[in-house]
C-alpha cells in the first residue's frame, strides 16, 4: 500500500519542475541573444572594426551574456589568403591574420601549454600566399588583445613568444625559458650550477611546467640527466 507524498515532498517536486522550466527558458533566451549578436556583427562588421568606442561597447555586450567575441565568425572571418596585394585593404589583412593566429594558438595549446614562439607560428603559416613577418604578428596580437586580454607577446632574450593563456609566467618560469633559449632545453644540473637552485626547487618548477605543457621531457638513459625541452625547438626540428 502506497502512502501519499508529504507536503514537503510535493513542494520539492514542484520547485524542481519550476527551476527546470526557468533554466530551459533562460537557455532559449541566451540562444536568441547569441543569434542576434551574430547577425549584428555581420551587419555592422565594418563599424565594429573601425570605431574603437563602438567596438568596446560591442565587446562588453558580448561578455555580459557570456559570448566570446572571437567566436563570431562574421566579425572575424576565416579562410584568409595572406596577401597585401589583393583586394583586401590593410585593416582587413590584419583582421584575417589575427584569426589565423587565434586558430593556430588554440590548435597547438595542448602541445605547448598556450605559449608558442613567433618563429614557429610563422612557419605554420608559410604555406599561405603571403608569409607574415614578425612585425605583422605583433600587430595582429595587439588587435587580438583588445578582444581577449590573455593574448600577449613577450621576449625571451632575442626570441619572441605569444601567450594565449590568462596566467603570467612567474620569475622561475621566465628563467627556464631564457635558459632554453640557448640550446632549446634545460636540466636540473644547469639550474643548480648556473643559478644556485636547490634540488626541490628544480623539481617543483620543472614538473609544474611539464604538467602545464610548457616543457617536454626527454629521458636519455638511466645514468644520464633528464632534459626538459621548450616545445617550439622540437616542433621546428
Amino acid at each position: 500500500m502506497t502512502t501519499p507524498k508529504s507536503d514537503t515532498e510535493q513542494y520539492k517536486t514542484l520547485g524542481n519542475a519550476i527551476l527546470e522550466r526557468q533554466s530551459a527558458e533562460l537557455q532559449a533566451q541566451l540562444a536568441v541573444f547569441q543569434s542576434a549578436l551574430t547577425n549584428f556583427a555581420r551587419d555592422h562588421g565594418e563599424q565594429i572594426k573601425n570605431n574603437a568606442q563602438f567596438k568596446q561597447q560591442f565587446i562588453k555586450l558580448c561578455q555580459s551574456i557570456g559570448v566570446d567575441p572571437l567566436s563570431l565568425s562574421n566579425y572575424t572571418p576565416s579562410g584568409v589568403k595572406f596577401t597585401k596585394t589583393s583586394s583586401h585593404d590593410r585593416d582587413e589583412y590584419y583582421n584575417n591574420l589575427a584569426v589565423k593566429v587565434i586558430e593556430t594558438c588554440r590548435a597547438t595549446r595542448d602541445a605547448n601549454g598556450g605559449i608558442i614562439s613567433v618563429d614557429e607560428l610563422i612557419s605554420r603559416l608559410e604555406d599561405a600566399t603571403y608569409t607574415p613577418t614578425a612585425k605583422d604578428i605583433e600587430k595582429a596580437v595587439a588587435d587580438i588583445k583588445l578582444l581577449d586580454g590573455s593574448f600577449s607577446i613577450f621576449p625571451v632574450k632575442n626570441k619572441l613568444f605569444i601567450k594565449s593563456i590568462p596566467e603570467e609566467l612567474n620569475s622561475d618560469q621566465q628563467v627556464i625559458f631564457e635558459t632554453c633559449g640557448l640550446m632549446g632545453y634545460v636540466s636540473p644540473g644547469m639550474l643548480r650550477d648556473n643559478y644556485g637552485w636547490g634540488r626541490v626547487r628544480c623539481r617543483d618548477v620543472l614538473e609544474a611546467m611539464v604538467r602545464k605543457g610548457l616543457l617536454w621531457v626527454d629521458e636519455p638513459g638511466p645514468k644520464q640527466e633528464v632534459l626538459y625541452w621548450e616545445p617550439s625547438w622540437i616542433n621546428m626540428g
